[in-house]
């Protein structure tokens, strides 16, 4: 992976986070109730520092890096609405607006018929608003 430059001191350290959390937690021990909470608060972990590096390099204007630290936050909690909000809001930024709606149909999956969420008028706001300023 290419490591871009920040103007954040903890560019780094986040990116060495990232490395860190990039397994599975405890695999060896799938029945082991006691490691629940562990292998729990190891997964917030990992989901917090994909969301802070997604922020980095979409800041940065690499949406294709930031669009993959998304997804791995997603693949850890695939019911977290607002990851898919700030997700979709950077690819509407960055003029992305087919993408945006991938990822628009996904959050429908997960969190409107999943979950009982409903999310249709926010993200038909999102793009509206979108289209608007074209």
């Amino acid at each position: 992976m290419q490591l871009k430059r920040s103007d954040s001191q903890d560019f780094f350290k986040w990116h060495d986070l990232s490395v860190l959390y990039s397994e599975p937690f405890m695999q060896d021990y799938p029945y082991e109730t006691i490691l629940e909470s562990e292998r729990d608060r190891l997964s917030a972990y990992q989901k917090d520092v994909a969301v802070t590096l997604a922020r980095i390099y979409a800041e940065q204007g690499d949406h294709n890096l930031s669009l993959n630290y998304y997804d791995q936050a997603l693949k850890i909690d695939p019911y977290d609405e607002d990851i898919y909000y700030e997700e979709i809001e950077m690819l509407l930024d960055a003029g992305s607006p087919a993408k945006a709606q991938l990822v628009a149909d996904r959050m429908k999956l997960h969190v409107a018929e999943e979950l009982g969420v409903p999310c249709s008028d926010q993200l038909q706001s999102m793009f509206d608003y979108y289209y608007k300023n074209q």
